[in-house]
């Protein structure tokens, strides 16, 4: 279960997940280690080869944390969610989880979920029928 940061994940819910597996599977904290580097992507990977002083999971969580951790108050994450719309080359499906996934960065009810999706569906729906003069 690779992280990279450009894929919206949430690093504190990777480390959860990550660390659910190594206690699964009772690894070392070098383990932890080791596999934690080798489960980086992108910008992510790049930060922590930057770094020198990386030799424990601990060290390594404390880096990402510090490095990706992302905080937004509840207004912002409600005004992304009502800005995201369904794509043109999106399935259903695709767009729902990234609206599921934008709103594991805060407390938003299912029903709250919901509405946003369809409102973006809605809206998708609506500008490709003015698009083709329907």
């Amino acid at each position: 279960m690779p992280f990279d940061d450009d894929s919206h994940q949430s690093v504190e819910k990777w480390i959860g997940l990550f660390e659910d597996v190594a206690n699964m599977f009772t690894l070392s904290d070098l383990h932890k280690l080791v596999f934690g580097k080798r489960s980086l992507k992108g910008k992510a990977k790049l930060s922590i080869q930057s770094e020198t002083s990386v030799n424990s999971w601990e060290k390594l969580k404390d880096l990402l944390l510090s490095e990706f951790g992302y905080s937004c108050n509840s207004a912002e994450l409600h005004e992304m969610l009502r800005k995201r719309k369904l794509k043109d080359n999106e399935s259903l499906e695709k767009y729902f989880l990234k609206m599921k996934q934008l709103c594991n960065r805060g407390n938003v009810e299912d029903t709250t979920l919901m509405q946003y999706v369809i409102n973006g569906i809605l809206a998708s729906v609506i500008r490709k029928s003015i698009s083709y003069g329907c």
